[in-house]
């Protein structure tokens, strides 16, 4: 995906030297019109290093902290900002801090994430955010998800306003879940990944449920959204509460997963 600059720094501000590509990003939110706070510069320039350190960064095709306190410094891809940044829709409300918070009627973000051309393959996969705090489950609540027909679909939600599950739908299959009974509690990633080895996994928190699957996921040629389901162009099953750190990625294993759920925990509790 994108080069590693391990171990570069640069400086900024007397005494203080970030990562290289954290400046970047830095520099993408206040052209946007955001401002940053140093404590938050500096735990963002800790999270560049961690996931360069742990083998991550290079496979991560989008990671928005939400930063900066506006919406065009919040849409920012930080891994490689004007590439894949989200485009938010019906105007959602942006922390001065950090995060997005969506109304789970109409608000969502179109991510620019395609599976059929920026990941790996229909069965190497990775997409998730972290929630701060305010979800409200209802009947269905869908995080993140695409949908092509009803035979061709990948959704990381919530069924019946508690149970969390990332599902698939292979072309002319039935579904296939992993389901998670961990509550989506203040302060939890949730995450859906597929390896290459046909695993489908969703993790909460601290918690990995995996199940085996050989459904293909491929045909869904319509843009992941984040805070809905993206169902041939049409958003619904729409979500609510505060979020951040919205993440898609290929070629990740499981304990990269870990390292990167460690990270970003260790990213938000220094803001």
């Amino acid at each position: 995906m994108f080069g590693l600059n391990l171990g570069a720094t640069s400086s900024s501000g007397v005494g203080v030297s970030y990562d290289t590509d954290a400046v970047t990003y830095f520099a993408a939110v206040v052209a946007a019109g955001g401002s940053l706070s140093n404590g938050f510069k500096a735990a963002c320039s800790d999270l560049f290093v961690a996931a360069k350190a742990n083998g991550y960064y290079s496979k991560l095709i989008q990671f928005m902290p939400v930063g900066g306190g506006v919406e065009a410094s919040a849409e920012i891809n930080m891994v490689s900002p004007g590439t894949k940044d989200d485009i938010y829709k019906n105007s959602p409300t942006i922390d001065s801090s950090i995060g997005v918070t969506w109304d789970g009627v109409t608000q969502w973000a179109d991510t620019q994430i395609d599976l059929n051309t920026d990941f790996n393959s229909g069965s190497d996969w990775l997409v998730g955010a972290y929630h701060i705090n305010g979800f409200v489950g209802t009947v269905t609540n869908t995080i993140l998800g695409a949908m092509n027909t009803s035979a061709s679909r990948i959704m990381v939600q919530a069924q019946n306003g508690a149970t969390f599950d990332v599902a698939v739908y292979g072309n002319g299959h039935s579904s296939s879940f992993a389901k998670s009974g961990t509550a989506l509690t203040d302060g939890k990633m949730i995450i859906g990944h597929r390896s290459a080895t046909n695993r489908l996994h969703i993790t909460v928190g601290a918690t990995r449920t995996t199940t085996t699957t050989t459904r293909p996921t491929t045909g869904i040629a319509y843009d992941f959204a984040f805070g809905g389901r993206n169902k041939q162009g049409v958003i619904d099953t729409f979500t609510n509460g505060k979020w951040c750190c919205k993440v898609a990625a290929t070629g990740m294993t499981t304990a990269e997963v870990d390292l990167m759920i460690a990270d970003i925990d260790t990213f938000i509790a220094a803001i």
